[in-house]
């Protein structure tokens, strides 16, 4: 996979994936801190806590994953200012990028609406399911599941080519305590984009 991307989002701001840096905390902080992020993603971890050492410890985390291989992570920044507009990573099923891997993101709050992780969503989707032969990464399928509550990530997954699949009934655990059904996505390297 490639470690650097190049795209334009629909606002027509032009947007670098690239590898996380340990300049990016203080806005990883601030993503993995705000109320809509904490509501989808929350965790023990993701909360309205997440402090500037969460945030350097997820960069690291990332970046050794994917040195390891079976993982890839970019940043999502403004091509302009590179600054960090949010992240999004692929997940290789079994430990390996090597057939089918899980897509997943999210946006910082500043730029939710935007359409930037939409262009980030679509330019790592081509990446990935292009053959290697016309220099992509050659996956065969990329899956997804988001929240039934959170449109924002389901309209990124249908601008990106997901299909809905299917609906995981109470699989999704909220940083409140309980838990809400999940969507299901996935995309073949065989379908129309």
């Amino acid at each position: 996979m490639r470690a650097h991307l190049t795209t334009q989002a629909a606002d027509g701001r032009h947007v670098t994936l690239r590898p996380l840096k340990p300049e990016d905390a203080p806005r990883v902080q601030e993503a993995c801190s705000d109320p809509e992020t904490v509501a989808w993603l929350g965790s023990d971890v993701i909360n309205e806590h997440y402090s500037l050492d969460h945030a350097h410890a997820f960069i690291e985390r990332a970046l050794t994953r994917v040195a390891a291989g079976g993982f890839m992570s970019w940043a999502i920044a403004d091509a302009a200012t590179d600054e960090l507009l949010g992240h999004i990573s692929l997940i290789g099923r079994g430990g390996d990028l090597a057939d089918t891997a899980a897509l997943g993101y999210w946006a910082h709050p500043a730029v939710r609406g935007t359409r930037a992780t939409t262009a980030a969503a679509v330019a790592v989707v081509d990446e990935a399911l292009t053959p290697a032969a016309e220099g992509g990464s050659g996956l065969r399928r990329l899956t997804l599941r988001v929240a039934v509550g959170n449109v924002g990530s389901q309209r990124v997954a249908e601008a990106a080519g997901f299909v809905l699949t299917g609906r995981t009934r109470q699989s999704d655990a909220l940083i409140d305590g309980t838990f809400t059904d999940e969507l299901t996505y996935d995309l073949l390297a065989t379908d129309p984009r």
